[in-house]
């Protein structure tokens, strides 16, 4: 009997050994709070008041991608709440993490914030003489503090998939051509999980993600379908929290059907 349960022991040291280096794909921790700013062709909004009120959230990622612009400010603002609307909101009260606020980049910029407010709003304003402007914006918040990237196991670049739980990358999407453009650089040896994916096009046509290497995802045997056919697209918003994975060393494109202006954001992480 002693024997049968040392034998048993054994068998479940082993087992928990295999289990241990083997990797496994985990969505942690998705965004408690979710704000969006997305227009075209004014020098000037917001994205509209975020009621935190019952929602908590504390700890805020910001991240905009810009396409047009001469010269652009954007801030995360806070306000105070006003027997249950906003009061007057100015640029966020709390700790700036990093980052700046605002941000003058014309392009793309990120920042990180903590502080607890009951509203919250991302506003712009800028100049640009370009016949199509947009700026594509996101707010990410937290209850408690987001987590850090981790790799529960395998090496990285390996093609194994590990934990997903954070998001600090990000890239404007900028295409005038038809066909595929690069929007996402490849990293030797690392593979790429896309949180979000977002951008608007002039008038409606058909979008298709890819990839592959070198020159617009051409090389290596690519471009290779990475998605279906978003068809007659005007403008496209995806929430993905890592769960689109593009292939070790490859880079992820946007294949548009129609040669115009079209612009956007991606979020991603690399290991």
């Amino acid at each position: 009997m002693q024997g049968l349960k040392r034998m048993g022991i054994l068998l479940g040291l082993a087992a928990m050994a295999a289990w241990a280096q083997t990797s496994v794909n985990v969505i942690d921790r998705q965004p408690d709070c979710n704000l969006q700013l997305n227009l075209v062709g004014s020098t000037s909004g917001v994205s509209g008041a975020f009621d935190n009120r019952t929602k908590g959230c504390k700890f805020w990622t910001v991240s905009y991608a810009g396409n047009g612009w001469t010269t652009l400010s954007v801030t995360f603002q806070s306000a105070a709440d006003n027997l249950g609307t906003p009061g007057t909101f100015g640029p966020f009260a709390g700790t700036l993490i990093n980052g700046s606020n605002p941000s003058t980049a014309i392009d793309r910029a990120s920042a990180q914030f903590s502080g607890y407010y009951p509203w919250i709003e991302l506003a712009y304003s800028g100049t640009s003489s370009a016949a199509y402007l947009n700026i594509i914006g996101r707010v990410y918040g937290w209850r408690e503090t987001p987590p850090v990237n981790a790799i529960l196991a395998g090496t990285a670049g390996n093609g194994n998939v590990g934990i997903f739980a954070g998001c600090p990358k990000s890239a404007p999407i900028s295409l005038s051509a038809t066909g595929n453009t690069q929007i996402v650089a490849l990293s030797a040896g690392q593979i790429t999980q896309i949180c979000h994916i977002s951008f608007s096009t002039v008038a409606p046509e058909d979008f298709q993600l890819t990839y592959g290497t070198g020159a617009n995802c051409a090389g290596g045997g690519g471009p290779t379908v990475l998605s279906g056919l978003y068809k007659n697209a005007l403008t496209v918003a995806l929430d993905l929290f890592g769960t689109l994975i593009v292939p070790t060393g490859q880079a992820l494109c946007l294949n548009q059907s129609v040669a115009q202006a079209t612009g956007g954001l991606v979020t991603y992480v690399q290991y």
